[in-house]
């Protein structure tokens, strides 16, 4: 099945993938990053799945109960309309933990027409289907297990039989429940119950949501996703639920976003600040600030959703992977790479937390104050680039323009909370040599672009973000020039390509947060009537629940890349907001 025939819900735990023929084929239990129960999706005969699906030839579609993340699937027959309801209970307290303590996935068949002849197949498999899933049926539960970890399915019918027939106005009620060892009836688990509270919070935090609009749908089904995105114990956000879909089909671009990148998390971060969601702010300021305190100028591009440093890179050679692309990757090498622009990301957030919250705290102070005398220090040597290059470290003008954002970022900071410590002098002289390096290195003269390194001609998208950060004005003729060559070069059916070589193997497609971000210049350009086309050739491309993969395949709209994608939501939302 495409990808873009799924959809998603979760708890700020985990999420479940859910396609339109009913299957459960992606789930890791219990969290983002745990080893998967469910990987059909990266391995379609060995992965696992857990199906509702009725017997006879049908068609479907999906839908989300509206400014909620519960999944309706509809399935018509010849001899009737059903239902499938799904949703993964969330009810969080004050502090956003769901009171919920176990992830549970619960499954209603609603028959709306006539009768509908059904079956389910339960078919987990623990632990990236390595090894043997222990499976026991009985007629009122089955339960799955593999050395500690176990998992239960009840339902109200005969879990002995898998073929069952629900009747006009019947429901049949499913409930998978992991981590508890001892059978519990449907009756404890409450799933009226739950439903409902769950629908009324998803309905009460979009009414939070500060924007009336023309993309009104657009922009909520974004903020519901980034939201599902959050791991709400610790407050850390992940790129994207999944590993290894890849951007070029057939080729090696298959990596694992299961983990929370500095660089994403302060981009939502901005999004969520600026549709006045602060609570989620707070969580991942919280989060961050432990985890850079304890790191200091040692901190990381991308950590365990817990703040785990290690994240080794394995290659799980035995299964397929989608679309028959391997390698299937756990883990993410560019964990220990160097990418100088998280600094300019992180002094750019506690800016903005600044600006909304007052203060922070001395410890947190001394830490940002040493991160910026790392940056004063090392801001010339080469890096690996917002683009994780594996081998091709150069002196990106993206990481120069962050290291400019980190001091300048760090002035602001200094002045409004009397840093009377800080070495003011020294940083301006820092940041204008930056600033002029910038200029006249990373400038190509000749044709009239900002360039992807410094003495390189490469044209990169990263460029838009050069006025965005405040670094020259968006009236600008070099920031003119820069976006107008970056639409000739790199734009093709409305999509914009981040450059066009790299170091890896195949051919990746248009990507989509690029693509919002030429929007967006455009937008404050004064472009408004090029902006709003440009985004309505843009959201064609989404699937029917308007959720992005990573990229788009430029030449047949084929998704790309892991799915649903933070960045690419994090940029819609922001490029609408920018029309306002």
């Amino acid at each position: 099945m495409d990808i873009k025939d799924y959809g998603i819900i979760g708890d700020t735990n985990t999420v479940a993938l859910i396609g339109k023929n009913g299957s459960i084929d992606w789930c890791c239990l219990p969290r983002f990053d745990s080893p998967s129960v469910f990987a059909c999706l990266i391995d379609k005969y060995n992965g696992g799945f857990f199906k509702l699906e009725p017997i006879e030839e049908y068609t479907s579609h999906q839908e989300y109960l509206q400014n909620t993340n519960i999944l309706k699937t509809t399935f018509s027959t010849k001899t009737g309309i059903i239902e499938l309801i799904d949703f993964m209970p969330y009810i969080p307290n004050d502090n956003s933990q769901n009171i919920v303590s176990f992830s549970e996935i619960h499954r209603i068949l609603v028959c709306k027409k006539g009768s509908v002849d059904m079956h389910y197949i339960f078919d987990p498999k623990f632990n990236y289907a390595l090894g043997e899933t222990t499976i026991n049926i009985t007629d009122r539960y089955i339960e799955a297990s593999k050395d500690n970890k176990i998992m239960m399915l009840i339902g109200n019918i005969h879990l002995n039989n898998p073929q069952f027939t629900v009747k006009y106005r019947q429901r049949k009620t499913f409930v998978l429940y992991y981590g508890r060892v001892i059978y519990r009836s449907l009756d404890f688990f409450e799933t009226n119950k739950k439903f409902q509270q769950t629908k009324t919070y998803w309905e009460s935090w979009t009414n939070k949501i500060i924007y009336t609009g023309k993309y009104n749908k657009e922009l909520i089904r974004s903020a519901l996703l980034l939201k599902l995105l959050s791991y709400s114990p610790s407050g850390a956000f992940v790129a994207a639920p999944t590993t290894s879909i890849p951007e070029s089909l057939g080729g090696t671009r298959n990596w694992d976003y299961r983990y929370c990148w500095m660089r994403d998390s302060v981009f939502t971060l901005q999004a969520f600040y600026r549709l006045g969601l602060r609570s989620e702010a707070r969580n991942y300021i919280r989060w961050a600030r432990k985890v850079i305190i304890r790191d200091g100028i040692s901190v990381q591009i991308m950590y365990g959703v817990d703040g785990e440093r290690n994240l080794p890179e394995t290659e799980l050679s035995y299964l397929e992977g989608y679309g028959n692309s391997k390698p299937v990757r756990i883990g993410n090498g560019a964990h220990t790479q160097s990418q100088h622009d998280i600094y300019g990301e992180i002094l750019d957030i506690m800016n903005t937390f600044v600006h909304y919250s007052g203060s922070i705290d001395t410890d947190l102070k001394q830490v940002l104050m040493s991160l910026i005398e790392y940056v004063c220090k090392k801001w010339e040597d080469v890096d690996s680039g917002i683009w994780e290059m594996r081998e091709l470290n150069k002196q990106f003008t993206y990481s120069h323009l962050m290291c400019w954002v980190a001091i300048n970022r760090g002035l602001s900071l200094a002045k409004s909370l009397y840093w009377v410590d800080a070495p003011i002098t020294r940083w301006k002289k820092v940041a204008n040599k930056i600033r002029t390096t910038i200029l006249k290195e990373c400038w190509n003269n000749k044709l009239g672009y900002f360039t992807q390194a410094r003495n390189d001609n490469s044209v990169d998208a990263s460029a838009l973000l050069i006025p965005m950060y405040g670094f020259l004005p968006f009236d600008d003729p070099r920031v003119i020039s820069t976006v107008r060559v970056v639409q000739q070069t790199l734009c093709k059916n409305g999509l914009v390509l981040r450059y066009l070589h790299d170091e890896f193997q195949g051919e990746e497609g248009g990507f989509l947060l690029c693509s919002f971000w030429l929007i967006e210049c455009l937008s404050k350009m004064g472009h408004k009537k090029e902006a709003i086309e440009h985004l309505d050739k843009v959201l064609s491309y989404s699937n029917n629940l308007k959720l992005f993969s990573e990229e788009i395949d430029i030449d047949n709209g084929t998704f790309l890349g892991n799915y649903p994608q933070a960045f690419s939501h994090i940029g819609l939302i922001n490029c609408i907001l920018s029309l306002q």
